[in-house]
């Protein structure tokens, strides 16, 4: 739904926020704890905790006991003092059976929680969360943090995946594939039920050009932890902003077969408004009927007020079972008929390497990527970062108004290229592509095929292109967040 993105060869700064929300005061600093303020909110220190964790199923290393310090702050950015009669609630999700313990507790006074780390393996990241009771006005405050692996294990894969349908109103293929890839890609789902019915299930739009899960605060089920803190979204693609209030809750969607796989708890923003950034002429007024799950990696938050920065908030790689999710790998799929949640296999996808995040532990960089103009003179192949996003069907190319070669900008409209322009896009290295493809550029309403449906120049000191996602009628997509690939299926 996004552009793109600053970072590792990426460009402008997506997600961005529009506007911070903010009430109250500066919480008083304490050793340990960041100085800014806080609301409604429960830092953890450390930050993220990682620890050395045997590389395989059967060993095992030294247990140890790991310390966190929990402060929550209310919403006038005071900390709030836990007490039996309004504790500190604390949850581990996504640890194999005994590794972590306890994997509920609560604090009833100080601000530190001890779990036990038995040495064993674990392959994902271990998700902790807490929550206050109350923050004195009838909120909650929340937080999230991860136990992570400090050492590599070999790449290999879990066992376990989920096939979610894209609801394409009862169409078959392949009229229903093309109208998916054309018109967006929705899963059906609900936010905040523990156990949802059959009325609760509604259409969630996947964008992999963002990260976050927004729905109407009026469809939040009751199941959800909260209100917490303020936020706002702001899809720089269309100028849509959504503002409203954080949560801790489940993700149900349904599987092919009809039957329902969650999540683990997950922050999610509830909203009751929604309007038009300045700057955007041919905004219309959205309102609050955004169902989105935003499934990206390197689309972390940037500024105050958007606080979706962690793998933790990608609902796709936070799948659980009946082994609190230890045998899915984090990762998925897309096609024109569905998502495959959890990576079993990339034998069929060439891949391209991802490169770890340095700021956000467990994320990755935007993929590498390139973008060229055959048919013109000189050499004007352009290398950067690539992403697909199935949040848009257009294409957008970030590079220097100056560095353009003659001929790759239209003649009455220098946002655009000509029409008839062949473009060729690849994803990973020009040496050995996981994704190669070209077109004659033709712009048009719907799309029938790779090339998108409108192409656009951004004036950006990176290089970068943002695909779209009409790639997907030529290729399946992969992305797997366990070994750090991107990965793309030919369907030719």
């Amino acid at each position: 739904m996004f552009r793109s993105k600053l970072g590792a060869g990426g460009s402008l700064a997506k997600p961005l926020v529009l506007l911070a929300i903010a009430i109250g005061y500066f919480a008083p600093a304490s050793a340990g704890f960041a100085a800014t303020v806080q609301i409604s909110t429960v830092v953890f220190s450390p930050a993220v905790v990682k620890l050395s964790a045997p590389a395989s199923t059967g060993s095992s290393t030294r247990a140890r006991n790991i310390k966190l310090r929990v402060k929550a702050y209310d919403a006038f950015g005071y900390a709030i003092a836990p007490t039996k009669d309004n504790p500190i609630t604390v949850k581990v999700y996504g640890a194999p059976d005994g590794v972590i313990t306890p994997t509920s507790t609560s604090i009833t006074s100080g601000n530190v929680v001890t779990l036990a780390y038995s040495g064993r393996f674990f392959p994902n990241p271990i998700t902790v969360e807490a929550y206050s009771a109350s923050n004195g006005i009838g909120g909650k405050a929340i937080g999230v943090t991860q136990l992570m692996r400090r050492n590599k294990i070999p790449c290999a894969y879990g066992t376990r995946n989920f096939t979610l349908p894209f609801d394409c109103g009862g169409e078959t293929d392949p009229a229903c594939a093309n109208d998916n890839i054309a018109k967006g890609l929705k899963v059906i789902g609900a936010i905040g039920y523990d156990h949802p019915t059959q009325q609760n299930l509604q259409d969630f739009t996947i964008d992999t050009g963002s990260l976050g899960a927004i729905v109407p605060s009026t469809d939040l089920g009751p199941d959800a932890i909260g209100p917490a803190g303020p936020g706002v979204k702001f899809y720089n693609s269309s100028g849509n902003t959504f503002a409203g209030s954080y949560y801790l809750a489940r993700i149900s969607l349904q599987k092919s077969d009809g039957s329902i796989v969650q999540t683990n708890p997950i922050m999610v923003l509830a909203v009751d408004q929604g309007f038009c950034a300045p700057g955007y002429p041919n905004c219309t007024p959205p309102g609050t009927s955004i169902h989105y799950l935003g499934v990206g990696f390197d689309r972390n938050s940037t500024t105050a007020g958007d606080a979706f920065n962690s793998p933790a908030d990608n609902a796709f790689l936070e799948m659980t079972d009946d082994s609190n999710g230890a045998d899915i790998s984090p990762g998925y799929v897309l096609s024109g008929d569905g998502a495959t949640i959890g990576v079993t296999d990339t034998a069929k996808f060439k891949l391209a390497a991802l490169t770890a995040n340095p700021s956000v532990p467990g994320d990755w960089i935007t993929a590498p990527g390139c973008f060229q103009f055959p048919t013109l003179p000189g050499a004007n192949q352009f290398c950067g970062t690539l992403l697909l996003d199935v949040g848009i069907d257009g294409m957008f190319l970030d590079l220097p108004t100056a560095s353009r070669p003659a001929g790759a900008v239209d003649s009455t409209d220098a946002k655009t290229i000509p029409t008839g322009l062949n473009v060729a896009i690849l994803a990973g290295t020009s040496a050995d592509p996981a994704l190669s493809y070209s077109f004659d550029y033709a712009p048009s309403t719907s799309a029938t095929g790779v090339a998108p449906t409108k192409i656009t120049w951004i004036n950006s000191a990176k290089v970068f292109v943002n695909t779209g996602r009409d790639v997907l009628f030529g290729d399946n997509y992969m992305f797997d967040g366990r070994c750090g690939n991107v990965g793309f299926e030919s369907l030719q």
